[in-house]
């Protein structure tokens, strides 16, 4: 996918030597974490100027069915709210119109915590207002959408006390899906959009707010390919979500992390765009994410791989160890780790649990690994002495544009 800038690359960096923390697990105030939801799909409009978005809420409603599903997720319906452009009894559904979907996104900033995982969907259409972008509700007209439509500023308001630091908003916006008339059009602002679910920056630390990512559809604002019964992006994306994904490493882990979900996005999704795509606009499409590489948090579970995990899990605990070590076993087994290092210790954890390695044999392996680690003092001098000189040098030649 596009990446955000360098700077996320280099966080990247920082970030990926802390390794990550799962929404399953308790948060730090010792409440379990929840999932909370906001999954928005308008197939039809009204207005003739706005054109149908055939698969807008059979992909809304197929996420509802992934996200609810305790195989992968389990969020708990109360806190999803599914809003569509056609009333669905199943589901427990809302209509789509812009007093609802603001209504939702305010519900979930007011109870959403830290840890809690918070997913947001937009699917259908979309369109400028001025140099600014909007989402077009239920009950959105073309002429008058600066009235009717979701705007991006509307969006930004409700979300501005999101306490969340694990927020993923998925946009499969279409801003050609319009007939405007005679009407000029702005072309559409992209980042308009992604900015608002990015978050502002805080004042005193100029910093942006942790744990939100962003993934477009598009890399361009040309009319999102659909496929015969999904759109493609959301094919892609909740194959990825129900373990395909689950890549990183040697082997899968279990768990789909947003960073393994941007990596197959970015692989899978230009290959089915040239397999079914018609026009150079349709088979050049690709996925654009915001934050996803310096963002590392759970968000489904891969039912192929976890029981032998849990598995593994459970005999690590019967083992009755050093607690410090248990506890580095679990984090290591449950979630693979991005080092090499650590990668060897996992197999080493997976060998003892297995009973393919004795407890002794283990501890062995396990000094060795730690001691390997540590670098001698010469060559720790070194490496400072040099990432030191770096930072002046960016300190020293840094302008200020």
């Amino acid at each position: 996918m596009l990446r955000a800038s360098w700077i996320g690359g280099l966080l990247a960096a920082v970030i990926g030597l802390v390794g990550p923390l799962g929404h399953a697990r308790a948060a730090d105030d010792g409440v379990a974490a929840k999932t909370y939801a906001v999954l928005v799909g308008v197939s039809q409009y009204a207005d003739p100027q706005i054109k149908p978005r055939r698969h807008a809420e059979a992909d809304a409603k197929a996420m509802y069915d992934l996200f609810t599903d305790k195989t992968y997720l389990g969020a708990d319906k109360a806190d999803v709210h599914l809003l569509l452009g056609s009333p669905d009894e199943k589901r427990n559904s809302e209509p789509a119109t812009k007093a609802n979907i603001l209504k939702a996104l305010g519900d979930v900033t007011a109870k959403a915590k830290k840890d809690d995982l918070v997913l947001i969907a937009l699917i259908g259409q979309g369109a400028p207002i001025g140099d600014h972008s909007s989402f077009l509700s239920s009950d959105a007209t073309f002429k008058e959408r600066v009235k009717t439509a979701v705007a991006s500023s509307e969006i930004e308001t409700a979300l501005e006390k999101l306490q969340s630091h694990k927020v993923v908003a998925i946009l499969d916006v279409n801003f050609k899906g319009l007939d405007p008339g005679k009407e000029v059009l702005a072309e559409p602002n992209l980042f308009d959009l992604v900015k608002v679910f990015i978050g502002p920056e805080d004042k005193e630390e100029h910093v942006l707010p942790p744990g939100r990512v962003v993934m477009l559809s598009n890399n361009s604002v040309s009319q999102p390919l659909e496929l015969e019964s999904s759109g493609l992006f959301t094919k892609v994306l909740l194959d990825g979500l129900k373990g395909a994904a689950d890549q990183n490493g040697y082997e899968p882990d279990g768990v789909v992390t947003v960073e393994e979900i941007d990596a197959y996005l970015e692989k899978e999704l230009p290959k089915l765009a040239r397999q079914h795509g018609k026009t150079t606009e349709e088979k050049e499409q690709s996925a654009v994410d915001w934050g996803a590489r310096i963002n590392h948090f759970p968000l489904t579970r891969n039912p192929s791989a976890l029981p032998k995990v849990e598995e593994r899990l459970k005999k690590l605990d019967a083992l009755r160890l050093d607690p410090q070590v248990t506890a580095e076993g679990r984090k290591l087994l449950t979630l693979m780790p991005k080092l090499k290092g650590d990668q060897e210790l996992r197999k080493a954890y997976q060998q003892l649990t297995d009973g393919t390695m004795t407890v002794e044999a283990f501890r062995v392996l396990r000094t060795e690994n730690m001691a390997a680690r540590k670098l001698n003092r010469d060559k720790a001098t070194n490496y400072a002495n040099r990432v030191m000189a770096g930072m002046r040098a960016v300190r020293d030649n840094y302008i200020n544009s």
